[in-house]
């Protein structure tokens, strides 16, 4: 807000939809995202919502966990061998609540809302992180940082984490790992410790005429110190 930046906030899962769609700033995307465009299952999981998500990208131990009727009905005499989502019956399952779902791919909705230089982007998709990326032209859009989660579904301990082999190619610099998110940088985006502050910012906060804090609440110490 203090910069002025805009947003796209991209949201597949439709039980949030009424929560996002009042910010005016934000250009507001109801949709997944995903290689190809196709219509998708969106299996919500009421007791574990974090278990919610898209049917045909979901990890088999996932499903085990969580949906075991829509695990039942990918399976064939009970071979867990042969889990495979485009077995299921939708139309038979009883207990399992899905809304079908455009999944777009992630170029589509940048050309389309003109965004050719992104300042920030935050991709955070519970380990469908790389199918998201690879439906991106980075020869089209530039990014100048990057968050991706370090999903560990998809890592095998001891080989590079998947996100970071497909980034290797990229024009961007790893600048950070923290928790479960790595940091890259465009190789000539140049970082600064007070990105766009202005004479009136200090500390990331933002001082107003009547000397007040309209932002992040600095004290009156670091105002006289502005």
């Amino acid at each position: 807000e203090n910069f002025g930046w805009k947003r796209v906030l991209i949201e597949g899962n439709p039980a949030f939809h009424s929560d996002i769609a009042h910010l005016t700033e934000a250009a507001f995307v109801k949709a997944a995202v995903c290689k190809k465009e196709m219509l998708v299952h969106y299996v919500q999981q009421k007791e574990f919502p974090m278990a919610s998500g898209i049917a045909e990208f979901m990890d088999h131990q996932l499903v085990k966990n969580f949906h075991r009727e829509l695990l039942k009905s990918a399976l064939v005499n009970g071979n867990p061998r042969t889990f495979n989502m485009s077995r299921v019956d939708w139309n038979s399952l009883t207990s399992t609540t899905f809304q079908m779902v455009n999944c777009i791919p992630m170029q589509k909705i940048l050309s389309t809302v003109g965004l050719g230089h992104v300042n920030f982007f935050i991709l955070d998709v519970e380990g469908a992180e790389v199918g998201v990326l690879e439906s991106i032209d980075f020869t089209r859009t530039v990014f100048d940082v990057l968050v991706i989660e370090k999903n560990h579904n998809i890592w095998v301990r001891g080989a590079p984490h998947p996100v970071e082999t497909f980034m290797k190619d990229k024009p961007y610099v790893r600048v950070a790992s923290k928790g479960r998110n790595l940091w890259y940088r465009h190789k000539d985006f140049t970082l600064s410790l007070r990105p766009g502050l202005n004479d009136n910012c200090y500390r990331g906060c933002v001082r107003n005429y009547w000397k007040g804090c309209q932002a992040g609440w600095c004290s009156e110490t670091d105002l006289e110190h502005t």
